[in-house]
């Protein structure tokens, strides 16, 4: 079962919603929330609808970790399109641009790990060449 690295709550003026990034590189929304956030009264019945891709991801709740119903932003688009709140296309574009503010976020941490490990490596790479010539410099052979 996959686990949650970071969680947002996104506010709108119809509710909130959590926005998941898990340890697979995932975004997913909490499905429940998510159809309750659309106006749906069922919510149970709207996620088995409309939700083709469901996952269920370890979460941090307030009654402790559990398992909880996660959607992908496709899965929301298409309950937004059964939506009757006349907001539902605002929603799902404000839910979307927060779900890529989130990517790129998770982007720039990667490119920064990503440069330190470059940046180790180059270290590494210089105290090599500093070795081979004192190897060399010990032989006489200039390199």
């Amino acid at each position: 079962m996959n686990k949650a690295i970071e969680t947002i709550k996104i506010n709108c003026k119809q509710g909130s919603t959590t926005l998941v990034l898990t340890e697979d590189n995932e975004f997913l929304f909490r499905a429940y929330e998510t159809a309750r956030l659309f106006g749906f009264r069922d919510d149970r019945e709207c996620i088995r609808n409309y939700s083709a891709d469901s996952k269920l991801v370890v979460l941090e709740t307030n009654g402790g970790r559990q398992p909880v119903k996660c959607i992908p932003i496709e899965d929301v688009a298409r309950i937004a399109g059964k939506s009757r709140i006349p907001e539902g296309t605002k929603i799902l574009y404000h839910l979307h641009i927060a779900q890529k503010d989130m990517e790129i976020k998770a982007l720039k941490i990667q490119n920064l790990l990503l440069a330190d490990d470059f940046m180790c490596l180059s270290d590494d790479l210089k105290s090599i060449r500093e070795q081979i010539g004192v190897i060399f410099s010990e032989f006489g052979i200039n390199g």
